[in-house]
């Protein structure tokens, strides 16, 4: 995982204080691995200095230049294609630190330990770091309750609106994932707007799956390719939905792009590295959006189809597909950490923004 923090340009920091603060670090923070051994998790706790192949750190300054972009660093962490170690990339301009970006193990259900380290790096650094996602949905401490509360939505658009939506997209140039996902991005900012702008935004893990389908078969053969890689934007003040949708789509372009060789790492990563319980201290959720494409080709003897993923994890997954012609988008959430109106709030306005041509 890749995970990125931008500093605050009144920073007077240099990057061989940020090194000394990393070394400070490996002296009080500990990493959990998690792997497989003989078919069974083994969880096993890690300080950050043992000299471990897991836990190996080490610190790269890298200077840019004035064109650099946030995804040009997390194009050249992610061609390290090594994410069984802890690692730190301090992206400078004249010596001074523009950004810091850890490259660790910690994946899914571990971004809020990203955060944890980097908090307390900024904190030896004397410096404060702004993490990314700034927004999201707050997340609310666990609520017991004997009463079922509802943990997903649903909505199925008409033919016709459909079709306006998917016309839009084709004609400005961009996908219905990067329209869905943007239409997400500002229907969190409509319910927490920001104090500042521009927002800077990150999903350190974004499924991106396509379904296909063979006629070599008499039945009919699927399959399925997946990626899960890192994503970054930013919104301005003044930005469109179809101007976020536009940053999105080039977000999500270089994910095709990338060798097969670092997916094929970060997925297998992604898989045996798996924390069974969410940082507690997480504060807000960004909801991932996961594509499933046109499935009529494939499910043509259907006339609906559901899908949903639920877990007791502070997450929010947003499912969209066409069945059809018709497109469905589906929410799920734990019910016992999110406010109702708050996940109501943005449900509406979410699905208002995804029809709503501008």
């Amino acid at each position: 995982m890749v995970t990125c923090f931008q500093v605050p340009v009144t920073s007077t920091y240099t990057v061989s204080q940020w090194k000394h603060a990393w070394t400070r670090l490996a002296s009080e923070q500990a990493i959990v691995r998690t792997q497989y051994v003989d078919n069974a998790l083994e969880t096993t706790s890690w300080p950050l200095g043992v000299p471990d192949k897991y836990t190996e750190r080490s610190f790269t300054d890298i200077p840019i230049e004035d064109d650099w972009t946030v995804q040009d660093g997390i194009d050249l962490c992610m061609e390290w294609s090594d994410f069984s170690r802890v690692q730190l990339a301090v992206f400078h301009h004249d010596a001074a630190a523009r950004y810091i970006m850890i490259t660790n193990t910690h994946v899914l259900a571990d971004a809020g330990a990203v955060f944890r380290l980097a908090a307390r790096l900024a904190w030896h650094a004397g410096n404060d770091s702004e993490e990314c996602p700034t927004h999201g949905l707050n997340i609310t401490p666990l609520q017991e309750t004997s009463t079922p509360s509802p943990w997903r939505n649903a909505h199925l658009f008409s033919q016709t609106a459909t079709d306006t939506i998917l016309t839009h997209c084709r004609d400005s140039g961009f996908t219905l994932t990067s329209w869905v996902y943007a239409a997400a991005c500002h229907a969190v900012l409509a319910a927490n707007p920001p104090a500042t702008w521009p927002v800077a935004f990150s999903s350190p893990v974004q499924p991106v799956s396509k379904l296909s389908a063979s006629t070599r078969h008499p039945v009919g053969q699927a399959a399925s390719s997946m990626a899960a890689l890192p994503l970054a934007w930013s919104v301005e003040r003044t930005d469109a939905v179809a101007d976020t949708a536009r940053r999105i789509l080039a977000e999500l372009k270089w994910v095709s792009a990338a060798s097969v060789a670092s997916q094929e790492s970060y997925i297998s990563t992604m898989l045996r590295v798996y924390q069974a319980q969410r940082n507690a201290k997480s504060t807000i959720a960004f909801p991932t959006v996961n594509s499933l494409g046109n499935l009529s080709p494939l499910l043509d003897a259907y006339t609906g189809v559901q899908v949903a993923t639920r877990n007791n994890l502070p997450t929010l997954g947003v499912h969209a597909y066409t069945l059809g012609g018709c497109l469905n988008l589906s929410m799920a959430w734990c019910s016992s950490r999110f406010e109702s109106e708050e996940i109501e709030k943005f449900w509406t306005t979410f699905l208002r923004l995804v029809v709503e041509i501008k």
